[in-house]
C-alpha cells in the first residue's frame, strides 16, 4: 500500500531541490536519494545498462527490453520509469536513444544510435 505525502517548500527551497532534481521530477529525486534501492531506481538503472548492450540502430520498448521482468514491475513505478526515460530521451540526457514513435498499442518505440 502506497501513502501520499504534501509537502509545503519555500521558493528557495523549492528551487533548490528543482536544481537538484535535474531530469528527474522532484518526487522521484527524493525517493531516489532517501531510497536508493527503490524498485524506480533498480529498474531505471537496469534499462539503461540493457541498453549499452544493445546493437546500435536497434528498435525497443522498456517492456521488449525487460521482458519476462516487465509484469513483475508494480504498474505505478513502470508508468514513472516510462515518463522520466522519456523525458530524459527528450532532454538528451540519455544520448544514445532516440523516440522513434508510439505504436498502435500506445507503446513508445526507441532506437539505441550509437
Amino acid at each position: 500500500m502506497s501513502k501520499n505525502i504534501q509537502l509545503t517548500l519555500t521558493d528557495l527551497q523549492y528551487e533548490t531541490l528543482l536544481k537538484k532534481a535535474g531530469s528527474f521530477s522532484i518526487q522521484q529525486y527524493l525517493i531516489k536519494k532517501e531510497f536508493p534501492n527503490h524498485e524506480f531506481s533498480h529498474w531505471f538503472n537496469e534499462i539503461t545498462g540493457l541498453i549499452e548492450k544493445l546493437p546500435p540502430d536497434t528498435n525497443f520498448s522498456l517492456k521488449t527490453l525487460l521482458s519476462v521482468n516487465w509484469e513483475t514491475i508494480p504498474k505505478g513505478v513502470r508508468l514513472s520509469i516510462g515518463k522520466q526515460f522519456l523525458k530524459e530521451v527528450n532532454e538528451g540526457s540519455i544520448r544514445a536513444v532516440k523516440y522513434v514513435k508510439k505504436d498502435s498499442a500506445n507503446t513508445t518505440i526507441y532506437k539505441k544510435t550509437l
